[in-house]
């Protein structure tokens, strides 16, 4: 079912798509996996609100797996309220696996540059970094220097870059 949504969609068939995912929801409406499906195929036809409420439904659960926090976190930065996906992408931060979830997170701060919240985005990475193990540790500085850069605070980007080198000076 799965594939004949993907080419009913790329045929243009929204609407049957739609069904087909729908069909498929109801028969197992408890499926994080289901919902998460039912959510690609609603976002792709344009109908954000009702993906959202999918992905929210499949979090009931699935409370620990990163990709439907991710998945949230990019529909909500494209909703109406931005700021909810900042809070959503704390909470996956706080998994009981945070460091395995900095990639999820780091894709899904990305979102909100391009929504003009560097604020949003560097208070996510500034969360992150605390968690990130020493593999994350540079990219999360390097993006939340590229938010500075985008707040026209360079000194504090200049100052954001510095710190991974700064922490090799004072770990040797």
């Amino acid at each position: 079912l799965r594939l004949e949504t993907r080419v009913r969609m790329e045929m243009g068939e929204t609407s049957v798509a739609c069904e087909i995912a729908q069909e498929c929801l109801q028969s197992q409406p408890t499926s994080p996996e289901i919902l998460e499906w039912y959510a690609d195929t609603m976002q792709k036809a344009g109908h954000v609100p009702q993906a959202t409420e999918a992905i929210r439904t499949a979090l009931q659960y699935d409370r620990q797996n990163a990709k439907l926090y991710t998945h949230l976190a990019i529909l909500e930065a494209k909703g109406d309220k931005p700021e909810d996906a900042i809070a959503t992408l704390r909470k996956l931060v706080d998994l009981d696996n945070a460091p395995a979830n900095v990639e999820d997170l780091v894709i899904g701060a990305r979102q909100l540059d391009p929504l003009g919240d560097y604020a949003g985005a560097l208070s996510v990475y500034q969360h992150a970094v605390k968690k990130a193990d020493s593999h994350w540790k540079i990219p999360i500085h390097i993006e939340s220097a590229a938010c500075y850069y985008s707040m026209s605070k360079a000194d504090l980007a200049l100052s954001e870059i510095n710190v991974p080198a700064r922490e090799e000076v004072n770990n040797t």
